[in-house]
């Protein structure tokens, strides 16, 4: 599934990812970074997240990176499962995270 959000027209954010089982499972997210900050992103995650709900799942889980504002996801109730610090780059670090629909 691919989801995009779009404001006079332009592409604001997009989400896409599949579902599998009772979980989904996020592929991409990514808002423009002329927009970062305006609610674009967290309004197309709570119409994702309410979607999976809808579909049955039980789960949402996504990969980041630190560069890429894992704290977004713990603010949304996200749990990081495993760190992997100096990963892909040196002094960086890939995150695994979950957050249950239970």
């Amino acid at each position: 599934m691919s989801f995009v959000l779009e404001d006079e027209g332009q592409i604001v954010s997009r989400l896409t990812g599949s579902i599998s089982f009772n979980g989904l499972h996020i592929e991409l997210f990514i808002t423009d970074s002329n927009t970062r900050g305006k609610g674009y992103g967290t309004e197309i995650f709570k119409f994702v997240e309410e979607l999976a709900r809808e579909k049955g799942c039980h789960y949402i889980v996504l990969e980041t990176m630190s560069f890429n504002a894992p704290r977004f996801y713990i603010n949304r109730g996200f749990e990081i499962i495993k760190k992997v610090d100096n990963t892909p780059i040196e002094g960086e670090s890939f995150y695994l995270m979950f957050k249950s629909l239970r």
